[in-house]
């Protein structure tokens, strides 16, 4: 995969549509790409392309876990904390623990969450490349 960056704003999209992938990868290393780029007004441009791209190769040599998989997506849920019904929580955390059990395949989740996104219009969620998995 090649990724060419030509500027910091590309960087930043390309970090704000695969937060939640990344995190599932890594949750700790997800958040130092956010420190590489947050350097930015300090550092010139591409050394902050090199660290990041660095750190996203290493990222994706990590192995996606069920509960890191579970956890990125618990993140993407908080969007909906305050919308949801209380039935609604209660299927979300019973996916997740039958995901956590092998009962069902991670896309019954992904799923869920992009039912979610379109019906409370939340775009930033929609976006999220974890979701295409």
């Amino acid at each position: 995969m090649e990724i060419n960056f030509k500027n910091i704003n590309d960087l930043i999209e390309f970090q704000a549509i695969n937060k939640y992938l990344f995190m599932a990868y890594s949750p700790e290393k997800q958040k130092k790409l956010w420190n590489i780029i947050s350097k930015y007004n300090k550092t010139n441009f591409e050394i902050i392309k090199k660290e990041f791209i660095e750190l996203y190769f290493d990222i994706k040599k990590e192995e996606i876990t069920n509960w890191k998989y579970v956890n990125a997506i618990t993140h993407m849920f908080w969007y909906f904390k305050n919308d949801l019904t209380k039935l609604e929580k209660d299927d979300f955390d019973k996916l997740c623990k039958q995901y956590l059990n092998n009962e069902i395949n991670v896309k019954i989740l992904l799923n869920f969450i992009k039912e979610l996104s379109v019906k409370f219009k939340k775009n930033y969620i929609k976006k999220q490349s974890i979701l295409e998995n």
